[in-house]
């Protein structure tokens, strides 16, 4: 690829490298994500990814820009997006909650939108939200991503491989947590996912942004039973002392409801219920 120059690797995880690289016809710089010499299955979910972000035209969805092959690699490039995520913000305590909040208003609204063109992403948590330096929220990663699957069951038999391989993470740092999945994606039997697995998602990361913490904790198969059958203290008893909005809390159990149908009918709903609490907050 004589086009680009790598500057440094972003990160790197089951799905791919990622490298800033300048790209010396337009001479600007850009993200490349490099899947060298995969198996057909990574090879089509790879292909999947570059479609979905093309098909997503949201202030949250990162452009992508190619998708070519360099003899057995597939690459493709996107804008590279310069600032923090959301984990390295809760990392370094200096995001408040309402910010926290507005944030996750953002990446609902992104998230139904991509609902609407037929997209659930299956793997939203903090390390895939980028905060800009420009105050743009950007969606990452979307590796896992399945097109049109509401109300319809996925094939059982490699989900958990999937969804626990190495996550695209940070050179050196600690792979990607299953503490945001679902109960139908962390039962891994053929159950429907669909745009309520991604509701769940999002409460699990309110549950962070009210507790200070993921809503679960622990091994890999203590995380899928709590998960599966819906074990975790709601925030105000798990974290009292930062006297949780009962509004906000409300909204984070009905999005981890167990059952898909008793969630929010959408994450547009989602949205609005976080936008009404920083509403409220503004008028006082």
């Amino acid at each position: 690829m004589p086009r680009y120059e790598i500057l440094r690797e972003l990160g790197r995880g089951g799905m791919g490298t990622v490298y800033l690289v300048r790209d010396q016809f337009l001479g600007r710089d850009v993200a490349l994500k490099v899947l060298r010499g995969a198996l057909p299955g990574a090879v089509e979910r790879f292909v999947r990814e570059a479609r979905a972000m093309a098909a997503l035209d949201h202030p949250t969805a990162v452009p992508i820009y190619t998708i070519s092959r360099d003899g057995d690699d597939l690459y493709l490039t996107m804008e590279a997006v310069r600032g923090r995520t959301l984990r390295e913000a809760f990392a370094a305590g200096d995001l408040k909650i309402a910010e926290a909040v507005s944030v996750l208003a953002e990446v609902a609204r992104g998230v139904a939108y991509a609902h609407e063109k037929g997209f659930v992403h299956r793997d939203l948590k903090p390390s895939n939200v980028m905060l800009g330096e420009h105050g743009e929220v950007r969606v990452l990663d979307w590796g896992l991503v399945r097109a049109e699957l509401a109300g319809r069951p996925e094939p059982a038999g490699d989900v958990l491989e999937r969804s626990f391989s190495p996550r695209l993470t940070v050179a050196g740092a600690v792979m990607g947590t299953p503490a945001y999945l679902s109960p139908e994606q962390a039962e891994g039997l053929g159950r429907p996912i669909g745009p309520a697995t991604d509701v769940y998602s999002l409460g699990a990361i309110l549950y962070e942004i009210l507790c200070g913490c993921p809503p679960f904790a622990g091994s890999l198969r203590e995380i899928l039973v709590r998960v599966m059958e819906g074990r975790f203290d709601p925030p105000s008893r798990r974290a009292p002392e930062r006297r949780v909005s009962p509004d906000l809390e409300r909204t984070c159990l009905r999005a981890m409801a167990i059952h898909p149908g008793h969630r929010h009918p959408s994450a547009g709903a989602f949205a609005e219920e976080l936008e009404a609490w920083l509403a409220r907050g503004r008028r006082k």
